[in-house]
């Protein structure tokens, strides 16, 4: 009997020996033919990193939140719309200063980017240098590249067009025309004149007319205009623009408020103040009645949507 019993666990475990060979033979494969045909999905090969707020302190105008930093090749792009954005933006006198030539990579966009990232690691290595600090030591020898490919791929891909999110609108079919509101979109962006972290959220409402946009599309176009060195007056006015160019609407209401790590870090180090800009368009700016609806709406507390 014991025997038996012998022979019959050999036999289970065999049989598991098997199975396991089977699944790694499969995967191997798998992940073999995927690698081989460049079809990796990019959010597996980019790293992500992610900046955690504890979701009961709103005391510095967030909503407490994590915060994943997405490269650009993460989701679809709309290069066209991108570039009429862009015109239109310098047509209003509000767009981000910056060198064309440089940010436009629309038709090499990865070796662009390569030769960016080798730039920007040499020039910072020299800053390290210049600073005393040892680049021989392994925890510093990577940080050049690490930035580089931090400011290219991560933080400020928004300066190129060509990355300008891939959004559809549909016809207002329903005819809706109350107020849509997005809020607590999450803000991550980097000030122009310390190049130091802006942490915060926007909150963005419209009243439809002929075109609705999806929901999710207005927190990307948050997200490219906060991915390049910002100010926040700037960013608040190029959402406005962006969206009310899209939806071919004025009725546009757009609120940030952020916290400045050149103020919170550095200079007068008050780590309590947070900076409030709006940009309110046609019924918003001139109908005082619907100004304060959107105000009201923004403030309601977050409901339980589990």
């Amino acid at each position: 009997m014991k025997k038996f019993h012998n022979v019959k666990k050999k036999r289970k475990s065999l049989k598991k020996n098997l199975l396991v060979l089977h699944i790694k033979f499969f995967f191997g494969m798998a992940f073999n033919k995927i690698f081989a045909s460049g079809s990796l999905p990019a959010l597996v090969k980019f790293r992500s990193r992610c900046a955690y707020s504890d979701e009961n302190d709103s005391s510095n105008g967030t909503n407490g939140s994590i915060q994943e930093v997405m490269p650009a090749s993460a989701f679809k792009v709309n290069p066209n719309l991108g570039y009429k954005v862009h015109h239109h933006l310098l047509q209003l006198g509000i767009e981000t200063p910056y060198d064309p030539l440089i940010t436009d990579s629309s038709n090499e966009n990865a070796a662009n980017n390569a030769r960016k990232i080798e730039q920007i690691t040499d020039k910072f290595k020299e800053i390290m240098e210049i600073l005393g600090l040892d680049l021989t030591n392994d925890s510093l020898e990577k940080t050049p590249r690490r930035v580089a490919k931090m400011y290219v791929e991560e933080v400020f891909w928004g300066l190129n067009p060509h990355n300008f999110p891939h959004i559809s609108t549909v016809k207002n079919s329903m005819k809706y025309d109350e107020m849509v509101i997005e809020r607590n979109i999450n803000v991550s962006s980097h000030c122009e004149h310390h190049f130091v972290h802006i942490d915060g959220i926007a909150h963005v409402g419209y009243i439809p007319k002929e075109r609705v946009i999806g929901l999710s599309k207005i927190n990307r176009v948050v997200r490219y205009f906060s991915k390049r060195p910002q100010i926040q007056e700037r960013l608040t006015e190029q959402i406005y623009a962006a969206l009310s160019y899209v939806l071919e609407t004025q009725d546009v209401a757009v609120t940030v408020i952020a916290q400045h790590f050149c103020v919170k870090c550095r200079g007068i180090e008050d780590v309590n103040c947070n900076t409030v800009t709006s940009k309110l368009g046609g019924i918003f700016q001139t109908d005082q009645k619907t100004r304060g609806e959107f105000i009201r709406l923004i403030q309601i507390p977050n409901a339980n949507c589990q």
